[in-house]
């Protein structure tokens, strides 16, 4: 009877049958208002000046060519314009292109019941990002971006990170609480910032780590678990 900051879920037991557990999916818990309003999953802030062109990549879950899923997009005027996602990853087009159109953020909405599942960018200069609220999150691409810092507690569903060139010092990829460690994050290219402090979360998981051009030495990450190529250079 009341709105939540995150998704929740009911889930229905019997102590008879105690290994079959049903659960819904994830939905959330809105006021009247609320449910009328598009969620903000994502914004940033960038030195991209009105009239200039921009470009980025989003994904949908279950998205496709034949099931193409609507969100929008503010491009720093506040108005919402409509974008469709064609996958649940980046496709090789980007699928968000215009004009920076104002001073504001550049925001990214998703639609009641829609999880946006990949945002990638290449080169895009940001002051700062927020994606806290893109808790469905699998792909995250921003190399090229000059970010100093990046909040990446809520987002347990990553399984590609690339936040390499960038000017990072500090990064830790642990989740904000146990409910939110990235259990399947495969994919990690950190190379090219000036880290000399990082976490990093479940090592099995990994297949490919780059920490290369950083400040970090071998004694200051636990590499006692996973099969994956490592570059520390």
């Amino acid at each position: 009877k009341k709105a939540y900051e995150d998704s929740v879920y009911i889930a229905f037991a019997n102590n008879k049958f105690a290994d079959a557990i049903l659960r819904t999916t994830k939905f959330k818990v809105k006021t009247a208002e609320q449910s009328a309003l598009n969620d903000k999953a994502i914004s940033f802030s960038t030195s991209i000046n009105p009239g200039e062109p921009i470009a980025f990549h989003i994904g949908a879950l279950n998205a496709s060519n034949e099931n193409p899923i609507e969100f929008f997009v503010d491009l720093g005027d506040g108005t919402q314009k409509a974008f469709k996602a064609t996958s649940s990853y980046a496709t090789e087009t980007a699928n968000v292109t215009g004009t920076k159109a104002g001073y504001g953020q550049i925001i990214v909405y998703a639609p009641e019941g829609v999880e946006i599942t990949a945002f990638e960018t290449n080169g895009i200069p940001m002051y700062s990002i927020d994606v806290t609220q893109a808790r469905s999150l699998r792909s995250l691409c921003l190399p090229n971006a000059g970010l100093y810092n990046i909040d990446l507690a809520w987002n347990r569903c990553l399984e590609k990170l690339n936040l390499s060139n960038n000017n990072l010092s500090t990064l830790t990829l642990a989740g904000t609480n146990s409910n939110y460690d990235k259990n399947i994050l495969s994919y990690i290219d950190l190379s090219n910032n000036t880290l000399s402090d990082l976490t990093l979360n479940d090592m099995r998981s990994i297949d490919f780590l780059n920490l290369s051009y950083n400040q970090l030495s071998d004694d200051d990450i636990d590499l006692s678990f996973g099969d994956y190529v490592i570059d520390l250079n």
